[in-house]
């Protein structure tokens, strides 16, 4: 979690929640590792795209 840029090690602090990048580039890095995932586990169960999409779009929903 640290590599990913979600906890940092701070000395005398020990681990932290890291504070939410606000560049553009880094959260699309860090969402496009879970994408990554999300898409192979989809295809590898025979999921489509739009299963995915609505699925997506109902999870987003429902979390606000």
């Amino acid at each position: 979690m640290i590599a990913d840029g979600w906890l940092n090690a701070q000395t005398g602090l020990g681990t932290v929640v890291a504070t939410p990048s606000k560049a553009r580039g880094d959260r699309r890095r860090l969402l496009r590792a879970d994408l990554d995932r999300l898409i192979l586990t989809a295809r590898g169960n025979g999921v489509t795209l739009v299963e995915v999409i609505d699925e997506l779009r109902n999870q987003w929903n429902q979390l606000g």
